[in-house]
């Protein structure tokens, strides 16, 4: 595994566990781009509420040079993220900003101004859902 890596620790349905290690190398920000017709900071927040963007982003992050991943698909990251609790607008919205962290698309301290952002608006959007369904 590289240093700049965001690496989770998964469980598969059956128990077996699997290291995934994530990173953006340029070739893939570069794909991306072109695939997009967007820039990459554009494509990595949109992949936070389009899965078909979130899944190539995974598959990119998945097949950096030098990776050790077992995983080369990431419909099937998607999948076994699913499994393990990984998923939901927050929790994508963060996996996104720590792979564009550990891959030079933001420095840490965009990284953590982004998640604090996101946090409060997701907690907003959470709290006027539980409002509208008590009404």
């Amino acid at each position: 595994m590289f240093a700049n890596t965001v690496d989770y620790e998964l469980t598969r349905a059956d128990g077996v566990l699997v290291n995934v290690s994530l990173r953006l190398n340029v070739l893939a920000q570069i794909q991306l781009k072109k695939k997009w017709n967007e820039g990459t900071t554009e494509t990595l927040f949109n992949a936070v509420d389009d899965i078909e963007r979130f899944v190539d982003v995974m598959g990119k992050a998945l097949n950096y040079v030098g990776n050790s991943n077992t995983i080369k698909d990431g419909a099937e990251l998607v999948d076994l993220m699913a499994i393990n609790g990984l998923l939901g607008m927050a929790e994508k919205q963060k996996i996104i900003t720590s792979l564009g962290a550990v891959s030079g698309i933001f420095s840490e301290k965009e990284k953590a101004a982004i998640d604090k952002r996101a946090g409060a608006m997701f907690e907003g959007a959470l709290e006027e859902g539980e409002a509208d369904s008590k009404n």
